[in-house]
Parts: C-alpha cells; structure tokens; sequence
C-alpha cells in the first residue's frame, strides 16, 4: 500500500492534500493564538454544508428541498457573521474551504486512512524542517524555553495526529448519520472554548450562529429521515 502510494498520481493527490491540510492546520494554529477561537468554530459548522454544495458543484449529487434550504441559512449566516465584525470572515471561510478541499481530495484518493497520513506527513517534513531552521536562526522558538509550555508543543502533535486516525477508525465502524452528529461536536466545543476564553458573543454574532445551527438541525433531520426511510424501504425488498 505505501508503494503505491507514490504513483505520480496519487501521490499528487497526496501532495495537494498535504498542502489542504497544512493550510487548515497553520490558519487554525493563528486564529487560536489571536483570539479568533469563536470564527473558527464557525467554520466547521459550515464544513458539512459546504460538503453538500461541492457534492453538488463538482460531482453532480442531488439535494433535497431542506438541505438547500439549509445550505441558503447557512449563507446567510455567514453573511451576518461578516456583519457582525465589519468584514467578510475570511477566517472561517479559508478554514472551511481548505478542509472541504482536504475531505474531498482524500476521498478521492485510494489509500488507506494510515497509509495516506504518513506520506502527507513525509510530504510536509521538509516545510517543517525548514520553517523550525529559519524559526531557530531569528531566535524565535519557543519549545525548550519553558518546562510546561514546551511539553504543551510536544503534546500537540499527538492531539492533532489522533484524532484523524482516530475518525477514519470510526467512520469504517460507525453509520453515517451517527458520524454526521459526531461532527458537529468538535465546533461545539470550540464555541464553548471561545466563550471561556472570553471572546464576545455579540447579538448579530449570535443571530449567525443561529441561523447556522437551524440550518444543520433541519439539514440533519432531513438527513436522518431520508436513511431511515431508505432503510425501511431496503427490509421490505
């Protein structure tokens, strides 16, 4: 499998996946450290409505009524969101697009979940090499400096890296609408996080994330009403 892996395409595939994720990771990474917590959030619950959209656009899928519905208050959310802080937000906006650019490349990309990791990680080495030669000569690591901070970074990786595998191991196991309602944990917490860390909540924000969270509930709904009618259908072929 790690052979075939560097096939030109598909290792071209890999590499731009590389460069998706490399891009979510880096545009998450400042939004935290600058406060933007809240925005982040926001960007992955419009993740699996932008999921839809791009189904659509690029491979033809078809929506019912209430996902397009929802993917509508989704836009309109974000549309207040930008509102709400005087410009469009591009943070959550460059964050869901890289991450949908990465779901859909690895969907698209036959090697297994660990397989795929490791070379993107092998891809990405050397960036990462270089920006910590170049971090080193201007003096501005951090790690070795402090202890607690230091094993923070360290810790770091593994709790990016898990979590990955961690989700392909569950979505081989898991039925889609279950994983679908998982997803959504993730940005739940993250807005719990930004308010923690402080971050206001203001009336138009709120409207955003409202008009949001009514679109993934009806979108959801419809969702779990689809799978089961199918199933039913399927028990009385």
């Amino acid at each position: 499998d790690l052979a075939a892996a560097f096939r030109p395409r598909l290792f071209a595939m890999l590499a731009a996946s590389s460069v998706s994720i490399f891009a979510n990771w880096g545009i998450y990474v400042w939004a935290v450290a600058h406060a933007h917590v809240m925005e982040a959030a926001l960007a992955y619950f419009i993740s699996p409505l932008a999921n839809v959209l791009i189904g659509v656009l690029a491979f033809g899928e078809r929506v019912r009524p209430i996902q397009t519905a929802a993917i509508a208050l989704a836009a309109v959310g974000v549309a207040v969101q930008g509102i709400a802080i005087g410009a469009p937000p591009w943070i959550a906006l460059l964050l869901c697009a890289s991450w949908t650019a990465y779901a859909v490349l690895r969907k698209q990309a036959p090697t297994p979940a660990a397989v795929g990791l490791l070379v993107e990680t092998l891809i990405l080495a050397p960036v990462a090499i270089a920006m910590l030669v170049w971090l080193g000569a201007h003096h501005l690591l951090a790690f070795g400096q402090h202890v607690g901070q230091s094993a923070l970074l360290a810790l770091a990786g593994v709790v990016t890296a898990a979590p990955l595998l961690l989700f392909t191991f569950g979505a081989r196991r898991l039925p889609l609408s279950v994983l679908g309602l998982i997803n959504y944990a993730t940005p739940s917490l993250q807005f719990l996080a930004s308010l923690a860390l402080g971050e206001a909540l203001t009336p138009l924000r709120a409207a955003s994330f409202a008009l949001i969270w009514f679109g993934l509930i009806a979108f959801t709904t419809d969702s779990l009403a689809a799978e089961h009618a199918r199933r039913r259908a399927a028990l009385h072929t």
